[in-house]
């Protein structure tokens, strides 16, 4: 599958949503191919996604005036590797958080609202099912999670 029409087919699926929470979502994209399993990979893009609006929304009732974004890259690396970078303005994570993030059940989020189950499945699609690998950290003023693929 394309990278790129798999990630543009899940932006649409929250468009709305992140218009109605004020997100910009831009995307900076190569077309790379992949053999790998596109719908499970469009579940993972979902999630990171989501929470990313959720973070942004948060951050709006903090500060009205706040532009969220969510900038999504795709490259090639010199080693036959797809790097899928998606970021985010919506604040750093603390380090407590950033160590635990893809542990099963954990969440930040308050109990209705959240299973803490998103970014553990996220991990285990990428790197067991799909030979990649899913990391994060903090940017400037936001969290960054890089997917790695064979391509």
């Amino acid at each position: 599958f394309d990278i790129k029409d798999a990630i543009e087919q899940s932006m649409k699926i929250v468009a709305t949503q992140f218009e109605k929470s004020g997100v910009s979502l831009h995307l900076f994209a190569d077309n790379i191919e992949t053999i790998n399993y596109k719908n499970e990979f469009q579940q993972v893009i979902l999630n990171i996604l989501n929470n990313a609006n959720d973070a942004a929304i948060l951050m709006k009732k903090k500060n009205n005036d706040f532009k969220p974004e969510v900038n999504i890259s795709i490259k090639k690396s010199e080693k036959n590797i797809a790097k899928i970078e998606l970021s985010n303005n919506c604040g750093n994570v603390s380090p407590e958080v950033m160590n635990r993030m893809f542990e099963p059940y954990f969440t930040t989020k308050f109990e209705n609202q959240g299973t803490g189950i998103g970014l553990y499945m996220a991990k285990t699609i990428i790197e067991k099912n799909m030979n990649g690998t899913i990391n994060v950290s903090n940017i400037k003023d936001g969290i960054s999670f890089i997917i790695s693929l064979p391509i």
